[in-house]
């Protein structure tokens, strides 16, 4: 079994004189193994004799994940996914806090383009809406694909499950406002057309 102790990888797991050893690679830095609590046999490898509760850790991990590599301490490796999946994540939450205030920007470029062109009440709707609904896209995709990059980190499950909460809530908050609209409106039409049905001034 390879064991990655404190920042040496790839030792093997061995029996040494009727101990759990570790025996270090031959890449191996002296001065790391020697820090590390690695001494040097006569025949010139690196050799590491593990505690009690390093051998009964080890004897739980062979037991439970003969396939997986056991990591004492941080593996290069993992520290190097940590920080690139926090990056990302820290991109992702760019993305989500710029997106509320870009409608702003868009109302500017409304006011701009007024004096050049007319634009319609929709097309001013969705000239204020692309701006917020691209980041909102851009900050999904972040996460996915932060998700699929680093599938062991914890903070890229995290917030990929955020994203994924918080578009179900927005789909079911936005369906619920049109409806909420849409009955306010006929409601709204209905006393309209009561109160007016007289002078034959009707909504339909």
């Amino acid at each position: 079994m390879l064991v990655h102790y404190y920042g040496i990888t790839n030792c093997r797991l061995e029996d040494w004189n009727g101990e759990d050893a570790l025996i270090a690679p031959t890449f191996a830095n002296s001065v790391q193994l020697q820090e590390r609590g690695f001494f040097q046999t006569p025949g010139g490898e690196w050799i590491h004799i593990l505690t009690p509760e390093e051998a009964g850790r080890v004897r739980y991990h062979e037991t439970c994940f003969p396939n997986a590599p056991l990591i004492f301490g941080n593996d290069p490796n993992v520290i190097e996914e940590t920080r690139e999946a926090e990056q990302l994540c820290k991109i992702t939450n760019a993305l989500l806090f710029i997106a509320p205030v870009t409608p702003f920007f868009g109302l500017i470029m409304i006011n701009f383009l007024m004096a050049e062109v007319t634009l319609s009440f929709l097309a001013e709707l969705c000239l204020v809406l692309a701006c917020p609904a691209l980041l909102l896209i851009a900050a999904f995709v972040a996460a996915i694909f932060n998700r699929v990059q680093h599938p062991h980190s914890d903070k890229a499950s995290r917030m990929l499950r955020k994203m994924v909460v918080g578009m179900i809530v927005g789909v079911f908050g936005a369906l619920i406002t049109i409806a909420a609209c849409n009955c306010a409106c006929e409601g709204a039409k209905r006393d309209w057309n009561k109160y007016f049905e007289r002078y034959g001034c009707q909504i339909k």
